[in-house]
């Protein structure tokens, strides 16, 4: 699992999608970003990014999956602007993703 702290990753061509094929991340949790509203993009490489934001511009926070992961995904949550879970099945049971944002100041 990584972080990423990043206003945008899509429109970017294949390099977010490159770093984490390299690196062989199966989840990242972003966070600050400027997305609106809780939905869903794919982005290159199989990856697939579920955000969660208000109106305000920032503080937001999302989740990118790899396509194993992202096909397991049972419940997509916004708990707030900035808290959301993603439930998840595997051969255990449900499991909980949860990406969050509290600022520095």
């Amino acid at each position: 699992m990584v972080t990423w702290n990043v206003y945008t990753i899509t429109g970017r061509g294949r390099e977010p999608a490159d770093a984490l094929e390299r690196r062989k991340v199966k989840i990242v949790y972003i966070k600050d970003t400027k997305w609106e509203r809780q939905s869903t993009k794919k982005i290159s490489g199989g990856y697939k990014l579920f955000y969660s934001g208000g109106s305000k511009g920032r503080n937001r926070v999302g989740i990118v999956l790899a396509k194993k992961i992202m096909m397991t995904v049972v419940k997509i949550e916004k708990i707030s602007e900035r808290f959301m879970r993603l439930k998840v099945t595997t051969e255990d049971g449900l499991r909980n993703i949860v990406s969050g944002y509290a600022p520095q100041i």
